[in-house]
């Protein structure tokens, strides 16, 4: 009777801290999955911004406004805790329906912020665009990612 209250308690001691675990493993894989996306979405804005110009943020830091490539006006920015893109063939600006979004759902952003420097002409200074991107998860999880990038069209 004592070894099986004794194999008793030892079981649900066993598995209590295997269900703690499986749940924290799986917050774990959550909150990897999500810095996964935001990452891909850094990236994604890294790719444009190398070809871009003309970048300017008008005072607001949370807010990158450019024109790629394609000669197309570009507006990244933070809405509803994802990072969402807008783009236009106009430089009228973009509706606040334009706006796709780049990172999922589920992904919870804190904070976007983009810090310009050699954006002004004639400073002699390439365009280089710093991206902080806050991201949390469950159980108050945070990771703070950042990326500097380089224009490859020169300034004029």
């Amino acid at each position: 009777l004592v070894a099986s209250g004794v194999f008793l308690i030892l079981v649900s001691v066993a598995s209590a801290t295997f269900l703690q675990s499986l749940r924290a493993e799986r917050v774990i894989a959550n909150f990897s999955s999500s810095v996964n996306n935001v990452s891909f979405a850094m990236e994604t804005m890294a790719r444009e911004v190398r070809t871009g110009c003309c970048f300017e943020n008008s005072g607001e830091t949370s807010v990158l406004s450019f024109t790629n490539a394609n000669q197309e006006k570009v507006r990244y920015k933070m809405i509803d805790k994802g990072i969402s893109r807008c783009f236009t063939t106009v430089a009228e600006g973009c509706l606040s329906d334009g706006y796709k979004p780049l990172t999922a759902p589920e992904v919870k952003v804190s904070n976007l912020k983009f810090i310009l420097t050699g954006v002004e002409r004639g400073d002699n200074l390439q365009s280089r665009i710093t991206i902080f991107v806050g991201v949390v998860g469950e159980k108050d999880l945070r990771v703070d990612l950042q990326t500097t990038i380089s224009s490859r069209i020169p300034d004029s």
